[in-house]
């Protein structure tokens, strides 16, 4: 619900925005097309200019979020043990929709599953809008024993890896977390036959 609510705010604000933009614009281009005769070719070339300017800005400006999320290729969550029975696994999901389950210790599906989950690109702009890129590699609670959750996320062939021991991370990366959990909720999955002796690692 966190997740959720907080999509919807940035939304909003988004939208805000973007409004802000459009009426700004209007009324610079309404003031272009009213130049009157006898206002100076100079004038008139440096505000057509800025409106060509302007209209290009505004275009990349709608256009950078998303094409910053479409470079997002890759996302991964591993929840590793801890002292007692909390439970290890690792999700990967990539943004054709394949997901990849790892059950390891104490979770209810052990083994590799394959699937696809839904909502990769939502998935990624969240990850944007909580400034994934810009937090420590690093957080860790004083006190042992405890689980990590370790996110990694590819953008434009570069890989983000975060490391959340004892959930000592801001609120943004724990949504982050939680948003991954949530696709792999969802997802439809079958189950990987095994590999083969030759394929497996050596002990």
């Amino acid at each position: 619900m966190r997740v959720s609510l907080a999509c919807l705010v940035s939304r909003g604000s988004n939208e805000k925005s973007e409004g802000s933009r459009r009426v700004a614009s209007f009324l610079f281009l309404r003031r272009v097309a009213s130049l009157t005769v006898g206002e100076s070719p100079m004038m008139k070339r440096l505000l057509a200019a800025s409106a060509l300017l302007l209209v290009s800005v505004l275009a990349v400006a709608a256009q950078t979020p998303r094409a910053a999320a479409d470079q997002i290729t890759e996302v991964t969550l591993e929840r590793t043990s801890c002292f007692g029975s909390c439970p290890s696994y690792k999700v990967t999901v990539r943004r054709d929709g394949t997901i990849i389950y790892e059950g390891k210790r104490f979770v209810p599906v052990m083994g590799t599953y394959k699937g696809q989950a839904y909502g990769f690109d939502r998935l990624a702009e969240f990850i944007l809008a909580q400034d994934y890129f810009n937090l420590k590699d690093d957080y860790s609670a004083h006190v042992t024993d405890l689980p990590s959750a370790i996110t990694s996320v590819v953008q434009n062939g570069n890989r983000k890896t975060i490391r959340d021991y004892g959930g000592a991370g801001p609120i943004g990366l724990w949504g982050v977390e939680m948003s991954i959990d949530g696709l792999l909720r969802n997802a439809k999955l079958e189950k990987l036959p095994p590999p083969p002796p030759s394929a497996r690692p050596r002990r």
